[in-house]
């Protein structure tokens, strides 16, 4: 799952797939990959705006991501 995640083309420069990201960071968190999961929401919510940058922010403190 996590690498037809990650190989999806999650992360396209205008229109990321938001709930993807969050689905493939809480898999890399779970397998031991924090720095890999935060590294990816804080990527994702430096793209977005309103809500999404919002719930990037609480899935990011549920992880226990360092606050950027």
């Amino acid at each position: 799952m996590e690498k037809f995640l990650a190989e999806s083309q999650l992360m396209k420069p205008r229109f990321p797939d938001s709930a993807s990201v969050v689905y493939l960071a809480i898999l890399k968190d779970e397998r031991g990959d924090k720095a890999g999961a935060c590294a990816l929401l804080t990527e994702l919510g430096n793209k977005t705006l309103g809500d999404w940058k919002t719930r990037m922010r609480e899935v990011a403190e549920r992880l226990s991501c360092p606050a950027s």
